[in-house]
């Protein structure tokens, strides 16, 4: 008896690997199709039970060719890429990896905002020039003497407000949508403050 298929569409620099195992380990056979055509998808996946989706776009046109297929999972947070009233309308199971890299997209903001406080890059500039901080044009700001504003309080906001809780000397955010109030605490010199756009502030849907 065969085993149920479940194909990778395009993992561009992803490794499958392990997730490839995990399958396998669960009576899984895996394919990899390495491209978003969906030409090249319908052929590989033409008896496929799931897919497992990269970039590539997956409509109505390709699913048509998929009447096998019962579950779309996502490789990243975003979701965008699969037709959600399609799949909904098939009663196809949409799923997406929403902490894939919350903790990295925080590091990488407070990294560039620190970059940016300090002048890293005027300074990297500088020095590959030959010069020295006598050519800096003004002493860069000490972050701990700063605010951090977060505007929107999701996922990625709650965490770069933990990590920047001790280098920052206050972190006031706002949303507008309910959520945990989850990060530091007042006592950590946080704090809460409503927001309303101003009206050149283009509408936005919250992730």
């Amino acid at each position: 008896m065969s085993r149920p298929l479940v194909v990778f569409t395009d993992p561009e620099e992803l490794d499958v690997g392990p997730g490839a195992r995990l399958l396998a380990d669960a009576g899984f056979d895996t394919r990899v199709v390495g491209s978003r055509d969906p030409d090249a998808i319908a052929a590989v996946a033409r008896d496929a039970v799931a897919l497992i989706v990269g970039y590539a776009p997956v409509g109505a046109g390709l699913l048509d060719r998929l009447p096998g297929v019962g579950m779309l999972a996502t490789m990243s947070a975003g979701y965008d890429m699969i037709d959600t009233a399609q799949a909904r309308r098939r009663g196809l199971w949409v799923s997406n990896l929403p902490h894939a890299a919350t903790e990295d997209v925080a590091v990488h903001a407070l990294a560039g905002a620190l970059g940016l406080v300090r002048a890293l890059p005027q300074a990297d500039a500088t020095v590959r020039g030959g010069g020295w901080n006598t050519e800096f044009a003004e002493v860069p700001r000490r972050a701990g003497e700063l605010t951090l504003g977060l505007l929107g309080f999701g996922r990625i906001a709650r965490a770069l407000a933990r990590i920047a809780a001790p280098s920052s000397a206050a972190s006031p955010r706002t949303t507008r949508t309910p959520t945990r109030q989850g990060g530091p605490t007042a006592s950590s010199g946080s704090a809460w403050t409503n927001w309303s756009p101003p009206p050149t502030c283009s509408p936005c849907t919250p992730r």
